[in-house]
């Protein structure tokens, strides 16, 4: 079992001051850095006097050269797929990853527009957009095959049920504690029914409303662009692709989560589900719920000033109260919240 299948990761020892060296002996450039959050790298906003920016990511050293390749090969599969993705820019000598105080750093280019985590409120169309976005990406990587992506990370939703029951005794909540394993029992006795008949693939493993980027329409919203942080990107269960960009969309109208039906239909469009794979989807967006909670917990736990990760507990919580309670409602279309 490896380090992150421990249970969390602690992010690379550099700093902003670090990140500009880098900057200048890698990529022969002049910036000022800004940390951007991760659970487990680091990530920073570089800035040139002539306002120009990029974006310089530290690996967490239990990824390898293997993986890094195979996300440079996604990259190439979206954008021949028409879907939007940031370019790798190559340092000084030429090659697309740096060595630097032993880590593997890439600087790739600024993905303009706005977060999408940040956007509060969406709307139908918006919502619909997520799950034709989710379809484009299993689309795209359909046919992607590399070594880089055989590999073990506690992502893999394959096996959330069992890095939730690992995670667990992080929380330090009782109740929320017991909720969480109960709630991960019941989804993962639903799952286990249809697991086997479940396509694998090469999926995305984190395309969430904080790895997209937005662009304003003309109908002054923000509507999902371009795709971020392929950290998670390996082979997975294809129906996961959707759950897991479904489970971010929770705490955008937390009231009233059977919206998601308007995510998952439009997936459904342009990437048809199987039956199976329509009855794990709910199961699954269960289980990154309590995933999510019981890795930042634990997160927390290894990483105490890891601010991200704290923010990221604060926001869950709520966004899983409110799924699991309409979850168990009988006749959930009836059910208030939603």
């Amino acid at each position: 079992m490896t380090e992150q299948q421990a249970g969390g990761l602690v992010r690379p020892e550099v700093s902003e001051t670090d990140a500009a060296t880098i900057a200048r002996e890698c990529y022969g450039i002049e910036a000022s850095a800004h940390e951007l959050g991760s659970n487990q790298d680091r990530n920073f906003v570089l800035l040139e006097a002539d306002g120009r920016r990029s974006v310089l990511r530290v690996d967490n050293p239990v990824f390898d050269d293997a993986a890094r390749d195979a996300q440079h090969a996604a990259l190439e599969a979206y954008r021949a797929a028409g879907v939007a993705v940031p370019s790798v820019l190559p340092g000084l000598d030429g090659a697309l990853v740096q060595r630097w105080g032993g880590f593997a750093v890439r600087r790739s280019e600024f993905a303009e527009g706005e977060p999408m985590v940040d956007s509060g409120y969406f709307a139908p169309v918006v919502v619909e957009e997520f799950g034709v976005l989710a379809a484009a990406s299993v689309n795209a990587l359909a046919g992607l095959r590399h070594e880089g992506l055989e590999r073990e990370q506690m992502w893999d939703m394959r096996v959330a049920y069992e890095q939730t029951l690992q995670l667990a005794p992080a929380i330090t909540d009782t109740e929320l504690r017991e909720q969480v394993l109960g709630w991960a029992a019941g989804a993962h006795a639903a799952l286990s029914l249809v697991s086997a008949d479940l396509p694998v693939q090469a999926i995305h493993g984190d395309l969430t409303d904080d790895n997209v980027m937005a662009r304003m329409g003309d109908d002054a919203r923000l509507h999902p662009h371009t795709v971020l942080d392929l950290g998670d990107l390996s082979m997975g269960w294809r129906v996961a692709e959707l759950a897991v960009t479904a489970s971010s969309l929770l705490h955008h109208d937390a009231e009233r989560p059977l919206r998601l039906l308007d995510a998952i239909a439009a997936f459904h469009r342009e990437a048809p589900l199987s039956e199976s794979e329509a009855r794990a989807v709910w199961p699954l967006i269960v289980l990154r719920s309590t995933l999510l909670v019981a890795s930042g917990w634990r997160q927390l736990e290894i990483d105490g000033d890891n601010d991200y990760a704290r923010e990221r507990i604060e926001g869950s919580r709520p966004s899983l109260m409110r799924l699991l309670l309409c979850r168990s409602s009988r006749r959930p279309s009836r059910c208030s919240r939603c």
